[in-house]
């Protein structure tokens, strides 16, 4: 049940005559159309959480003015069910381009991708899962199978990944151990080393492989799914797509919920996270316990408005671990346990929202987290930011003729506003690092929440142009790295021109053509003392370092049966 239609917009009418802004919406090109049958819902596969068919997925839902979805839940290689013809033409051609048909059997094949990653002079990892994108060419095959027999579904859909993993200068020590390659700053207190041994690798990962069984709202199973919290596109705080998916076992809800006063949906899982081969030499930690919580709420007020909640936390999965234990300890002794000093666990909290209806027709999000949370208020009055990191960003859509036209931005902070006071200080943390699990935040050595890192800023503007001839984006991107790291060491005798620094272009193309499509982006990155590297020769006269970085990100889709999908 909903409440009276009057009573919503008189709220919401108040509200934004409160605010002072127009609600100038752009009106989708086909709102006005009859109610769309079956022929208008497209299916959409994503098998990257950052990739093409996900993002056009999200559009579309955008400009469609009567269904909203929260996109704060998201499962890679699960389908998203959009209604293309309520969107504007040139974004409904390209949803039915990646779009694939209707299942009509138990077995169904899933989208082949081939993702490509090159970088010229150094790693730069990005929401790519599995692959590792370090300096050189290297690329990952994804595909599979799923079914559905009544409320019983899966798919088996493993990655095939191969890196390069060309040598560059690396912050290490010169010895031939393993540990060399580890982090430089935070090496003991975050599994996230700088290079993955010193040949080309490759792994056969089960990917985006699960089982599941829905029953109402409901659904249960286990998975290997990357899993994204949070409503950003490309830096979510808590979890992204940038490691490779966990295996845990999940109870969710399937769809929101109505509860009268809006829509709920929630979250719980536990998972089983493994360090990699270049963090320490102990064989009894190798492993930890990973669970999380997530409630997000649509009120019925507001259209498109949702908020939400998430709390994880991981421990060392020791071997006498009880069934209990797994299951519940996590969730108890909260406030007994601040920084996870009592248990030997690591805590991380988010809030967050999304409003894809909000004043001139944009659709505004962000997120907020805070690495372990507090002991008491009074400790949240005195430092709020101590261990903080959140993200924000909007983007908005303008019809220009018969074209569509998106400008976007995205901000994201991960580092203390005061990190230079709070160096030293007892029980200081940087996000994403830990004493307790001393891994960190990571799985296989790659961080689980935004690909930037520990210490790190962003800025990034983007403008997508959808065409006739599918999407051409232009970007630019400001990144600082290892603020805390720099602050600590340098900054005293430097003050701030020693900073590790980036500055990005980037221009890309997404195509379609009968069952293919192809995304391909060209960048560029000049930056300035990496990993900060030459700082000591820099504080003796000499010159600051410069690397220039060309990057590629390609990914070439085939979906089955392209010709039955309208």
């Amino acid at each position: 049940m909903m409440l009276p239609v009057r009573l919503r917009a008189l709220l919401r009418a108040g509200i934004t005559a409160l605010c002072l802004l127009p609600l100038a919406r752009t009106a989708p090109v086909a709102a006005q159309a009859a109610e769309p049958g079956d022929d208008c819902v497209v299916r959409l596969i994503a098998p990257y959480l950052s990739g093409p068919a996900d993002d056009i997925a999200r559009l579309v839902d955008l400009q469609d003015s009567t269904a909203r979805t929260s996109w704060v839940l998201r499962r890679a290689g699960q389908p998203y069910e959009v209604r293309a013809c309520m969107a504007s033409p040139v974004l409904e051609s390209l949803a039915r381009s990646l779009g694939t048909p209707a299942r009509t059997s138990m077995f169904e094949v899933l989208p082949a991708s081939i993702l490509v990653v090159g970088n010229s002079a150094y790693p730069r990892d990005w929401n790519d899962g599995v692959l590792w994108g370090g300096r050189g060419l290297n690329t990952a095959l994804s595909g599979g199978v799923s079914f559905r027999v009544g409320p019983l579904s899966g798919a088996l859909a493993p990655v095939l990944a191969w890196q390069s993993n060309s040598d560059f200068d690396m912050q290490a020590d010169t010895g031939t151990s393993q540990l060399r390659f580890r982090h430089p700053f935070y090496g003991t207190s975050i599994d996230a080393p700088q290079r993955f041994g010193a040949d080309a690798f490759s792994r056969v990962d089960p990917g985006q492989s699960y089982v599941r069984l829905d029953a109402g709202p409901f659904g249960a199973g286990i998975s290997t799914q990357n899993i994204r919290w949070g409503p950003a596109r490309r830096n979510p705080v808590v979890l992204s797509g940038t490691a490779p998916g966990f295996p845990h076992a999940f109870i969710e809800m399937s769809r929101p919920v109505d509860i009268w006063i809006g829509d709920l949906e929630a979250q719980l899982f536990w998972g089983r996270l493994e360090e990699s081969e270049y963090f320490d030499d102990d064989p009894d930690n190798d492993h930890r316990m990973l669970a999380g919580l997530l409630i997000a709420f649509q009120p019925h007020v507001f259209d498109g408005l949702v908020i939400g909640f998430g709390r994880m936390e991981s421990f060392t999965w020791w071997p006498d671990l009880s069934l209990s234990e797994v299951l519940l300890r996590p969730y108890k002794g909260l406030s007994e346990n601040p920084q996870g000093r009592e248990l030997g666990d690591n805590q991380l909290i988010s809030a967050f929202f999304r409003w894809s209806d909000a004043p001139w027709g944009m659709d505004v999000y962000g997120e907020w987290a805070r690495e372990d949370h507090w002991g008491d208020l009074a400790g949240l009055f005195r430092n709020p930011d101590s261990s903080q990191g959140f993200t924000i960003g909007l983007q908005k859509l303008v019809s220009t003729g018969d074209n569509l036209l998106r400008i976007a931005t995205e901000v994201t902070h991960l580092a203390d506003a005061l990190p230079g006071l709070y160096a030293g200080r007892p029980g200081h943390i940087k996000f994403y690092t830990n004493s307790s699990v001393p891994q960190g935040h990571t799985h296989l050595g790659q961080y689980l929440g935004a690909p930037i890192g520990t210490g790190a800023e962003s800025q990034w503007l983007g403008v997508d142009l959808f065409w006739n001839a599918g999407r051409t984006s232009l970007s630019v991107e400001r990144a600082r790295y290892e603020s805390e790291a720099y602050m600590e060491q340098y900054a005293p005798v430097l003050g701030a021109t020693g900073r590790d620094a980036e500055v990005s272009i980037r221009g890309g193309h997404l195509a379609a053509a009968g069952p293919f499509a192809a995304h391909v982006e060209i960048g560029w990155s000049l930056r300035r003392n990496r990993m900060l590297l030459g700082l000591d020769d820099f504080a003796a006269g000499g010159l600051q370092r410069r690397d220039n970085n060309w990057q590629l990100r390609a990914v070439m889709r085939w979906t089955p049966h392209r010709e039955s999908a309208r």
